[in-house]
This record gives C-alpha cells, sequence and structure tokens, in this order.
C-alpha cells in the first residue's frame, strides 16, 4: 500500500493516542511495542536498557531469534538472519528519555526500511520517551501521595494515642486505641498488646486484642513466654517476624491452625524494662512488611511503653494523693477527740454553772484542762512532722490512772460505769491506750442511745490486759464485724460528726502496742474489746490489788 505524504503523521498520531491511555511504564512499553509493530508491518518488535529486554511483541523473550536481533543491534547491523524469518531488516530508535533505552523493530524481506519508516520510527521513540516521563512523574506523584496519606493515616493515629495517655484516660482504653491503630496502619487482619503476666512471668497474656474472634481470643489469651512472635518478641528484646508461620518453630499452634501466615512482634517496655510486646499478624500468604511497617509497629509499641510507665506514675501519684487525704483525715479525728471532752465538759460547766458543786466543777474544768494539754502536745508533734511519734513512747503507768485518764471527761457527756480495777503496773504506751479508749467512748456515745450508759471493764490475763467498752445496741444485720475497722465507715444512725476514721485508726495504734482490736454483739450490748501486752512476763507481775473506780 503507497505511503500518502500524511501518513507519518497519521500513523504517530494513532500511536500517541494508544501509549496515552496507559497508567503505568510496564503497560506502555508493551502497548508502544505492540503499535510499533502494527504501523511498520514487522514481524517481531523489542525495548531494550542497557543489556535488558523491557518488552517483546511477536517472539518469546527467551527465543533465540529475540537474542539475534538484540546481538545484531549491539553490533550496529542493519539486517539478521532468523529461524523460519529469513533476512529481515532492522531499524532503531532512541527512546531518549534519559534512560538508555531504545525501540527495535525487524521486518522479514530484502526490502530495507525506507526513511519515511525510519522517520516514523525515530519519532516514535521521542513520543513514548515522553510518554514514559509523565508516566514515572505521575507514579512517583501517586507513590508520593500514597506515603502522605499513609503518613497522615499514621500521625492521626499516633495523635489519637496520645491523647488518650495524655488525657489520663483508663488504661484499657489506651491499649484498646493502640492495638486498633496498629491493625489499621498495616492492613492487617490480626493485632494484640501481650504484656508478662505478673503472677507467672513465664507466660504472656493478652490485654487488648483487634481482628481476634472471641473464641479464638479466648484461646490464645494465655501464651508461653518464647511462642509466636510476640512471646520472642519479650524474650529476646527485640523486632521479631515470622513468614510461613504454620513452617515456623515455636508459634502458637491455634493461630497456625487457622492459618496465619504472617507475624510481627516488637518489644514494649515499662520503666526501661521489658513488659510485654505489640504484634501485628495477617492470613494473607506471600506477606512482606516493608522497612515503613516495621518503624510504624516500633513506633506504636514506644507508645504503648509511654502507657505502661505514665499508669504507674499516675497510681504512684493516686496512691499519695490517697495516703495524704487518709493522713489529713486522721490528724482530724485525732484533733477532734479532745476537743470533744473539752466541749462537753465546758458546755457542762456554762449550762449548769449556778447548780453545780464546786469538786464538780473543778474536775470538769480539771478534765478539759488535761484534753487542752492532749490537744497542745498533738499539735506540736504534727508541727514537728513526727506523726510516727504518736504511738511509741513506753513508760511505767498504772492501770487504774490509764482508765482514769482515758475516760476523763467523758463523764461529762454520758454516764460512764467501771467495774472493779487490778491495780498493776504496765509498761505501755499510755498515750497511745488512752487514745484508742477515747476513739472506743467516742465511738459508744455515737451509736447509742441518748442518755443511756456506756460500761468499762478491764481484766488481766497473764501478760494480757483486756478492756472492754459497752454500749446499749446492735450491730446491722449481715454486717462483718471486721468492716467496722475499715476506713470512712460510719452507721446509718450514728450522731458523730466523724468521717469514719475512729476505729481505723484505733487499730492502727492497737498493732503498734502489740495488741488488737475486736467487737462482740450481746444480747442487747455492743463491746470493743482492746487488748495489748503488759510490757512485763507474768514472773514480775505486783500482787494484783483491787480498787473501785465509780464512773
Amino acid at each position: 500500500m503507497p505511503k500518502t505524504s500524511d501518513w507519518g503523521t497519521q500513523q504517530l498520531s494513532e500511536f500517541l493516542a494508544s501509549i496515552a491511555a496507559f497508567e503505568d511504564e510496564r503497560s506502555a512499553l508493551v502497548g508502544a511495542t505492540d503499535r510499533a509493530v502494527q504501523a511498520l508491518g514487522a514481524e517481531a518488535g523489542a525495548i531494550v536498557r542497557d543489556s535488558r529486554t523491557l518488552a517483546v511483541v511477536g517472539l518469546p523473550v527467551d527465543d533465540s531469534r529475540t537474542s539475534a536481533i538484540l546481538t545484531a543491534f549491539r553490533d550496529r547491523r542493519g539486517t539478521v538472519a532468523l529461524d523460519r524469518l529469513g533476512d529481515c531488516a532492522l531499524v532503531y530508535a532512541d527512546l531518549e528519555d534519559g534512560t538508555g533505552s531504545h525501540l527495535l523493530l525487524a521486518r522479514s524481506g530484502s526490502v530495507d526500511f525506507d526513511r519515511q519508516e525510519r522517520v516514523l520510527v525515530i519519532n516514535m521513540g521521542r513520543v513514548l520517551g515522553l510518554v514514559l516521563r509523565m508516566l514515572r512523574t505521575l507514579e512517583a506523584e501517586r507513590d508520593a501521595a500514597a506515603h502522605l496519606r499513609e503518613r497522615q493515616l499514621l500521625l492521626e493515629r499516633l495523635l489519637k494515642i496520645q491523647r488518650s495517655i495524655s488525657h489520663r484516660a483508663p488504661l484499657q482504653e489506651v491499649f484498646d486505641t493502640i492495638t486498633e491503630g496498629i491493625r489499621v496502619l498495616t492492613g492487617d487482619e490480626v493485632s494484640g498488646l501481650k504484656l508478662l503476666d505478673l503472677d507467672d512471668p513465664g507466660f504472656v497474656s493478652v490485654v487488648s486484642s483487634s481482628g481476634l474472634t472471641p473464641q479464638m481470643d479466648e484461646q490464645v489469651r494465655r501464651s508461653p513466654l518464647g511462642t509466636g512472635a510476640a512471646g520472642r518478641a519479650v524474650l529476646e528484646g527485640r523486632l521479631v517476624i515470622i513468614e510461613n508461620y504454620s513452617a515456623a518453630d515455636n508459634t502458637i499452634g491455634e493461630l497456625a491452625e487457622e492459618g496465619m501466615q504472617s507475624a510481627m512482634g516488637a518489644p514494649v517496655y515499662r520503666d526501661g524494662e521489658i513488659a510485654g510486646s505489640l504484634v501485628t499478624a495477617t492470613y494473607r500468604s506471600g506477606r512482606v512488611y516493608t522497612e515503613s511497617e516495621k518503624e510504624i509497629l516500633l513506633a506504636i509499641a514506644e507508645f504503648a511503653s509511654i502507657a505502661l510507665t505514665d499508669a504507674k506514675t499516675v497510681d504512684a501519684m493516686r496512691e499519695a494523693q490517697q495516703a495524704k487525704d487518709m493522713f489529713l483525715a486522721m490528724v482530724s479525728h485525732e484533733l477532734k477527740t479532745p476537743l470533744t471532752v473539752m466541749m462537753g465538759a465546758l458546755h457542762t460547766v456554762e449550762a449548769r454553772a449556778g447548780s453545780l458543786d464546786e469538786g464538780v466543777r473543778d474536775e470538769l474544768l480539771r478534765s478539759a484542762l488535761v484534753r487542752g494539754r492532749d490537744l497542745q502536745r498533738l499539735i506540736d508533734m504534727l508541727l514537728k512532722g513526727a506523726r510516727a511519734e504518736l504511738a511509741g513512747a513506753r513508760r511505767q503507768v498504772e492501770l487504774p490512772d490509764l482508765i482514769t485518764s482515758a475516760i476523763r471527761g467523758f463523764e461529762a457527756v454520758r454516764p460512764i460505769q467501771t467495774t472493779l480495777l487490778p491495780s498493776i503496773e504496765l509498761f505501755v504506751d499510755d498515750a497511745a491506750v488512752v487514745q484508742i479508749l477515747g476513739v472506743l467512748l467516742e465511738n459508744a456515745i455515737a451509736h447509742s442511745p441518748a442518755g443511756s450508759q456506756i460500761t468499762v471493764k478491764t481484766s488481766i490475763r497473764g501478760t494480757e490486759v483486756g478492756i472492754t467498752v459497752s454500749n446499749e445496741g446492735h450491730l446491722p444485720e449481715g454486717l462483718d464485724p471486721e468492716e467496722l475497722f475499715e476506713p470512712f465507715q460510719r452507721g446509718a444512725a450514728a450522731t458523730s460528726s466523724g468521717v469514719g476514721l475512729g476505729l481505723y485508726i484505733a487499730r492502727q495504734l492497737a498493732e503498734v502496742l502489740g495488741g488488737s482490736i475486736k467487737v462482740e454483739q450481746g444480747d442487747d450490748e455492743i463491746g470493743f474489746i482492746l487488748r495489748f501486752p503488759t510490757g512485763t512476763t507474768e514472773g514480775d507481775q505486783p500482787t494484783i490489788n483491787v480498787s473501785s473506780l465509780s464512773g
């Protein structure tokens, strides 16, 4: 078919239209070679770069004839003899894309390519080179956009995790945010966070997972240290990648049976010590983790480490705050006890000043003065930062004197009956005993009917003293008596203004004395029994004389 003057222009336009539709370099190379072969009526065509063949049309890549064409091109020959095709004319064109690539065409017959055809092939090479450069730019832009989207997604997930940590979200919520985040970022089906079992460090336990069925989550919740990517990451202290999961050693059997293909685990730390690992895993065959994905897992694992360390710090701060609150409450209670007696005595003097016997009045004022001195002593010790000294200094004291000191002032608030007291010398922290009995008396007054009597009984058994403070009343039904000694416990019928720390403080002081406090329920009476050592041996005890003390 004779060629018109615009034949070359038409062929070049059709060539450009065909290759412009391709979106990637590989497809454009094959499509351009095929179109050039058709336009020039050639039997074979190829695009080569250095010694590599990028695309071949008309012949297999590994065919000897293809190799012959490439050899002829390197030798810059115009013809080549090919099996079953005979002598073939050759034409070459530089793609001019800056990569040293060339378009080669081979056409059977002795007729060489004419000038118009050669010009067309050269122009095809130039056009293809331009298209390839454009496609490479577009691919780079797409890669950059994908990388930007990946980084943006990473940033969003990191910010979400960071916010949950900085806002002191519950630790479980932080863990769940982390595992969900790594699953989204890697595109894997499964992710999890495992921590060393504190009760048995030979195992790791799942504290958060994403993508596992509830049944599988239960089956793999606890696994031996060193198994699976997570267990190995903890044991080896490094990033661990397992490919071909079912064939690898030391994997988790249930996951292998489920069809797990690949997994990657990174260690997680608490205060610089390995505490667990973050893992991502997939059921997709042939999965290979990229360097970027490895960096992402390590980065998220670092956030998990921060969360764990921060949670420990927060717990310590909360414990410190609770200790501070407890200390302030205890101080308030101990200061209030002498104030209760002082105010009761002074209120009686004020209300009955005209009718009080002079001796009774003097006794009330004396008790208020004694309690005032107790209050002064407590304040002085607090100012010195000597809270621990409130129970510690022992000295010789007579038991009747100790009881008298403890109940002084309370008689002005409520009738108090004491039994016969054995006259025995003790070696004990009398200030602590007085404080304990003050708490028990105040508790009895607060939890008994107005005007009812309080009883104080004393007993000696070997080298142990027992002092019981009793009042009318009943313990609430179903109440465990031990609950009364927990902090901030107050009965519903209590009439005092306390915060429920009295019995807790009393028991703490009793333990410092080496003693104890128990509660007993009688028919219509509740008794709190303080027991503590006399501070002497049985052989050293003096003869016990009995004296009477009326209250």
